[in-house]
């Protein structure tokens, strides 16, 4: 009888292939013109490479990278250690190991740009929201010095093995030693990890997207009580989600944002910093004032679930997207996927889109500085001009058999450069960049037959699209010059 087929060796089987590629009026984009490398290149041609797999750290299921404001300082994760790079020359600046577990999300706030100093919040599995401190350079600040554990260790264990030895004939390389060192290493890399964590400023709650902070950096928005509420028919209300608004210079907390019953799948500022969106589980989708901390609008229920959005540029409108279910004749039906374009003054529906896959979630969502949307499905993503409700270009691959049709999904997309450069990441790891105004792409391709585990959330266009940073799945951070 043949066993299940392991994700990863299902991933080396899987080959990428563009079914449709983005176009401007029915022309396709062509490869962009070679300068020192091929538009189109694999994992191992890149310009620059750093293998953070044999850095000792216990790779985690994600691979997670943050880009600061000023596009100076990268940071990345695949486990429990915390690395900071200069993006120009590359030079690591702080490896931090103080928090000895998984790590959800990086995020740097925008920073104040007289003293050029940066925070970097790091979401935890079990600690809530911790903050680093980075000088001008991308050194942490106020670390204490890191005890020599190897040092300690001999220090310690030696007179121990030589009672031991005296009383029973044990030797220090024996089994029962050996095990000695490696559990006693482990808890004084533990005792490490807790000393130069615990001065670190800590909230009890995560952030809910990359647009937690202001666009100033002076305030962030982060979920309290964001678990799933199930089935349960009843949830005591000190329970239910909560949205706290967090003032980030004298740390106080403004507001408490209650009214949603399920997960916050998604929270933003707006633009001008004067509105906050989100979008829930419970179905509804919620305009709440910063100033006030009232809820202005509340959307729905949809019947389903809320899932993503976004802000139009000038904060005049917001997005949504997220599943609702259809009522015909006052029963309700099948679901279908929601993306709709609200007015943030009195929430009234401006446009819809109608993706191909009506019964298919829409899972991620940007709207451009142009007043384009890039909306992604499964294994399509579409360009689209909501106040004119037309469709600009499309883009699809081949999504293979049911077993890797997932591989084929979008896992994060992004727009660079005012609008004009389109950035899309498949899950299986393979990275396509479009210039809309020259109608040109570089593709950025995991080769076949390559078995990873894990994935990888999101990659970086950087320095007006003239530069990618992709933290992939094998543990490698990828610089590219376009």
């Amino acid at each position: 009888m043949t066993g299940l087929i392991s994700r990863e060796d299902r991933l080396a089987q899987f080959e990428y292939v563009v079914e449709k590629d983005f176009d401007v009026d029915g022309v396709a984009a062509s490869w962009a013109d070679a300068h020192q490398k091929p538009a189109h290149r694999f994992w191992g041609s890149e310009d620059h490479t750093i293998d953070l797999s044999c850095e000792g750290d216990n790779l985690g299921t994600y691979s997670i990278s943050a880009v600061s404001h000023d596009e100076r300082l990268v940071a990345a994760s695949h486990g429990s250690v915390i690395y900071v790079f200069d993006l120009k020359t590359r030079e690591r600046r702080t490896e931090f190991r103080g928090f000895g577990l998984q790590h959800l999300d990086l995020l740097f706030r925008p920073c104040d740009s007289d003293t050029k100093k940066y925070t970097l919040a790091v979401n935890t599995n079990t600690k809530g929201l911790r903050f680093m401190k980075l000088d001008s350079q991308g050194r942490m600040l106020d670390q204490p010095a890191p005890i020599d554990t190897l040092d300690l260790l001999n220090l310690s264990l030696e007179p121990v093995v030589s009672k031991l030895n005296h009383l029973h004939g044990v030797s220090a390389s024996s089994p029962e030693i050996t095990e000695l060192r490696t559990n006693y290493n482990q808890a004084l890399e533990t005792l490490q990890s807790k000393l130069q964590s615990k001065d670190l400023v800590r909230l009890d709650g995560w952030t809910a997207g990359p647009w937690s902070f202001s666009s100033d950096g002076r305030l962030l928005a982060f979920t309290r009580h964001n678990q799933a509420t199930l089935l349960r028919k009843h949830r005591p209300e000190q329970e239910l989600p909560q949205i706290c608004v967090y003032d980030m210079s004298n740390h106080t907390q403004r507001h408490v944002l209650l009214g949603h019953q399920d997960i916050i799948e998604w929270l933003a500022f707006s633009p001008d910093n004067l509105l906050i969106a989100t979008a829930s589980r419970d179905g509804t989708f919620k305009i709440f004032d910063v100033a006030t901390g009232d809820c202005k609008h509340t959307i729905g229920t949809t019947g389903h679930h809320g899932r993503g959005g976004d802000w139009s540029p000038d904060s005049k409108h917001v997005l949504f997207s997220g599943m609702e279910s259809e009522i015909i004749q006052g029963v309700r039906t099948h679901f279908k996927a929601l993306v709709v374009v609200y007015s943030a003054e009195d929430a009234c529906q401006i446009a819809r889109f109608e993706p191909e896959y009506p019964g298919i979630t829409v899972r991620h969502i940007s709207w451009s500085s142009r007043n384009e949307i890039v909306v992604a499905q499964d294994n399509k993503v579409y360009t689209w001009r909501p106040f004119e409700n037309t469709i600009v270009s499309t883009f699809s691959l081949h999504a293979g058999d049911s077993a890797r049709r997932s591989f084929a999904s979008v896992s994060a997309l992004s727009w660079a450069d005012g609008g004009k450069m389109l950035m899309v990441r498949s899950i299986e790891g393979t990275i396509e960049i479009w210039d809309q105004g020259k109608n040109v792409k570089w593709r950025m391709q995991r080769p076949v037959g390559l078995a990873v585990g894990g994935f990888a959330k999101s990659a970086h266009l950087v320095h007006h699209g003239q530069a990618l940073i992709s933290y992939d799945q094998d543990g490698c951070l990828r610089f590219y010059n376009l």
